[in-house]
């Protein structure tokens, strides 16, 4: 049995025990990963059996060792269940016998998209520390902005990377947001989408370097996944492996798209540039 954090503010009190530290360690660095041991938070997603989401920077793929800390003192072990081969996410599972009589929450999710989301004041909840020394619940507010993933050229080495999502980001809010990953959610404590953590590389001084950026992947895809897992599917079947982006209607019209076409995009258009 442990105790959850006090939270600040109504969003932090109903969100304190769905949110959880990860500390994950794998045998051998693979498929091109910077390191052999991660650590991010999670969020708890069905108690009854057990799963919690991070992203993949924290859970880079099956082969690992999990600890999952909930509360101030309840470590207990976890698995990798999944890794979607598309999208920043993974599955981790725990016993949840393990946590008979500890007051833990699964989140509870409101499907949305991240265009649906642009304009309205979200919260952004996480825990900061470590498990040596403790965490602590902290908050922050900011104006929702959609954006597209952070696509950078071709690794070295390779690996894989985000691309064909609408993301979530935040215009305003404080530094926390741009260095931790953690939960969004509206005024009421419902979670519209999990921020994570994308690993990147940069070119410094010449050199391509290790980065890591950081988005709100939205409950919609997170539904979608976790609804196949519950049945016993696999969220992705099949994919086409091409990265795709959007283009400006200008854009378009130079690669023989018609006027009629043109226009009829125009006056469906609701978020201003309208793009193919």
């Amino acid at each position: 049995r442990t105790r959850s954090a006090r939270g600040s503010n109504s969003v932090e009190e109903k969100l304190a025990r769905s949110l959880v530290k990860i500390a994950v360690s794998v045998p051998l660095a693979i498929d091109g990963m910077p390191g052999v041991e991660f650590s991010g938070t999670g969020m708890i997603v069905d108690t009854e059996r057990g799963l919690v989401i991070c992203d993949r920077n924290t859970a880079p793929g099956p082969l690992c060792d999990a600890l999952l800390t909930f509360g101030s003192s309840c470590t207990v072990p976890a698995h990798c269940v999944y890794v979607h081969p598309l999208h920043n996410l993974a599955v981790l599972r725990y016993d949840p016998r393990q946590l008979e009589g500890t007051e833990v929450e699964a989140v509870q999710l409101k499907r949305c998209a991240a265009h649906d989301l642009r304009g309205q004041k979200l919260w952004f909840v996480t825990s900061i520390g470590s498990m040596r020394r403790g965490c602590k619940l902290v908050s922050e507010r900011g104006v929702a902005i959609d954006s597209e993933a952070n696509v950078a050229p071709l690794s070295n080495p390779p690996r894989w990377q985000e691309t064909n999502i609408d993301l979530l980001a935040f215009k305003g809010g404080g530094s926390i947001m741009h260095s931790q990953d953690g939960i969004v959610s509206d005024g009421d404590g419902q979670v519209v989408a999990y921020y994570a953590s994308f690993l990147t590389q940069t070119v410094r001084n010449g050199r391509l370097q290790d980065g890591q950026y950081f988005a709100g992947i939205t409950a919609d895809t997170i539904e979608d996944m976790l609804e196949a897992l519950r049945r016993g599917e696999p969220p992705v079947r099949y994919a086409l492996g091409v990265e795709l982006e959007k283009l400006g209607l200008s854009a378009a019209r130079g690669m023989l798209l018609d006027a009629a076409t043109t226009e009829e995009v125009e006056a469906q258009c609701e978020h201003w540039p309208p793009q193919v």
